[in-house]
């Protein structure tokens, strides 16, 4: 199977829902024109980090972003990791991430485990999520598993060990990333990629004017490759992604040496 991926980044307005929705579906919309077939944008594009607006912006599966998002999916027959958006659920909050395929359908949510609890707090205003996020991308009469992973995620390594012994093969990950630590961006990226043999497909912000965000969105191969990337620009790349790599038996993949009783993660858990 070959995908051809997007990666989508932009000036994110804080706060200016309206705005940032036109930018989205204007990338969104040149991407799948040039043939991108599953295509992912931001954590929180649609309304940046302004966490102390909850109340006046949160919304659920059912509200007007994720609406908007599979509106777009169905339009364009694409498959969209809708970057991750402030849900709220029973009174409580969550950084979420709608899958959506193309007709239209959520076949998956993920909501962020890990919070990102240092200078913005994260943890104060949202619940961390408790279950892990898959979704399968079908094309052809062939399915692949996504595993599903939001910004500070990528920094946990056993986090996405578990997501590949449960069978993912491309990790997708929005992020919101900021310039003073964008090489350890890069480099997590294809270290994720590299131990666990899948492809990374990340989608961070930019902020071409107060130069805090830096974009760097990526598509990493499992050889720690990278096959696409935009550095400080808005807009999106393309990259193509061939899975036929990894059933090459020539493909050397060091999980089959994993020694699992010296391994923190409890395999009985698989």
């Amino acid at each position: 199977m070959k995908i051809k991926a997007a990666t989508i980044q932009f000036d994110v307005t804080e706060g200016d829902r309206d705005y940032n929705m036109r930018r989205a579906e204007e990338y969104l919309r040149a991407a799948a024109k040039d043939g991108a077939e599953l295509l992912i944008l931001p954590e929180m594009w649609n309304s940046g980090f302004d966490f102390k607006r909850l109340l006046e912006y949160a919304e659920d599966f059912n509200g007007e972003t994720v609406s908007f998002l599979r509106e777009l999916a169905r339009s364009l027959n694409v498959y969209l990791i809708g970057g991750s958006f402030a849900e709220k659920k029973n009174g409580k909050f969550y950084n979420s991430c709608p899958v959506i395929d193309g007709t239209g359908n959520i076949i998956a949510k993920y909501r962020k485990v890990h919070l990102f609890s240092h200078y913005l707090n994260e943890h104060r205003y949202f619940c961390p999520g408790e279950e892990w996020g898959f979704a399968e991308y079908a094309k052809d009469g062939e399915k692949v598993t996504l595993g599903l992973n939001i910004c500070y995620d990528l920094r946990f390594p056993e986090f996405a060990r578990n997501l590949a012994l449960r069978g993912a093969k491309i990790f997708t990950v929005p992020a919101g990333w900021p310039c003073s630590r964008i090489s350890e961006f890069e480099l997590l990226c294809r270290a994720r990629a590299v131990e666990n043999r899948i492809f990374l497909i990340c989608a961070n912000y930019t902020d071409t004017r107060k130069k805090t965000y830096c974009g760097n969105s990526m598509i990493v191969s499992p050889f720690g490759e990278i096959i696409a990337k935009l550095e400080n620009a808005e807009g999106y790349v393309i990259g193509e992604m061939d899975l036929a790599v990894l059933d090459d038996p020539s493909t050397f993949n060091s999980i089959a040496d994993r020694r699992q009783f010296l391994d923190e993660i409890d395999d009985n858990q698989l």
